[in-house]
């Protein structure tokens, strides 16, 4: 069964450090755009693109606020697992 690992990259500008060997979610799901949403609904954040890299998959996602200010984009990393 493959599934889709999804490690935090950055809030807003500022990087976060991760080795990538804890992923802070797992999705069964078997395309990256039903992944997406799925992580997207339950973390409440809005989903708002992917691009595809070399290894992986870069997913950005907006935490929804009232204030513009406190608008921030959340940069995960995904990748495949078998």
């Amino acid at each position: 069964m493959t599934e889709i690992q999804f490690f935090l990259e950055g809030i807003g500008n500022r990087n976060v450090a991760t080795d990538y060997s804890s992923p802070n979610y797992i999705s069964g799901e078997i395309s990256i755009e039903k992944a997406s949403k799925e992580f997207s609904k339950k973390n409440k954040l809005k989903y708002i693109d992917h691009e595809i890299l070399n290894s992986g998959y870069r997913v950005y996602y907006m935490k929804p606020s009232l204030l513009k200010s406190k608008r921030k984009p959340y940069i995960y990393y995904a990748k495949r697992e078998a």
